[in-house]
């Protein structure tokens, strides 16, 4: 008998490669998507124009976006975005790095020159090429267009899995928002699997 799957944790995702906000409950679009879920999304200035255009406007793939893959450094960036009143605010511990109001030109151009400020402090691994700056916010805050794929997607994956995964790598614990999964399930959603494919398919998700 097929195990029954059971939701231990719920996140959404306001802005994309950035840490999730834990939530109660999710309401997904007609389309798939999880309502305010990638709404924003910040490039460099050499992303160059959309990659595709979707029904939410332009779609960037993740290697043209901030993104995890090459500037690991902004893992522990935490991310609130109030959809009532626009505001973003963008956090390293307790410290405020960006803030503004992404429903004005002002409050746009004010959080990606305090993010930037950020960006162009990290050095090391993660020290970013100097001539991709600018960077620029993307997304309305409302259209969930920054999936890793057009269509959009709720992600899961289970506890089980990442159990065996740091098993696997020798790493323990692993968080949840780690995987950047809209859902976080007790039992494992595939079977079979063994650790070099479970580890593949952990860190694509």
């Amino acid at each position: 008998m097929a195990k029954q799957v059971q939701v231990q944790n719920l996140f959404q995702y306001p802005v994309k490669s950035l840490a999730g906000v834990a939530t109660q409950s999710l309401t997904v679009d007609g389309e798939g998507r999880a309502l305010g879920d990638r709404v924003l999304a910040f490039r460099f200035n050499d992303s160059g124009p959309a990659m595709r255009q979707t029904s939410q406007g332009g779609w960037w793939y993740k290697d043209r976006l901030l993104s995890l893959m090459h500037i690991p450094a902004a893992a522990p960036v935490s991310c609130e975005f109030d959809s009532q009143s626009t505001v973003l605010s963008l956090r390293l511990g307790d410290r405020i790095i960006a803030e503004g109001e992404i429903g004005s030109a002002e409050g746009r151009t004010k959080i990606e020159q305090s993010f930037e400020r950020f960006l162009k402090d990290l050095s090391g691994d993660s020290a970013i090429d100097q001539n991709r700056f600018p960077i620029h916010l993307e997304g309305d805050g409302v259209s969930g267009r920054f999936h890793d794929r057009p269509a959009g997607q709720i992600s899961m994956h289970s506890v089980e899995s990442g159990v065996a995964l740091s098993h696997a790598i020798g790493e323990s614990p692993l968080m949840d928002q780690r995987f950047r999964s809209n859902a976080v399930s007790y039992t494992h959603l595939r079977a079979h699997e063994t650790d070099s494919y479970l580890v593949c398919r952990l860190l694509l998700e």
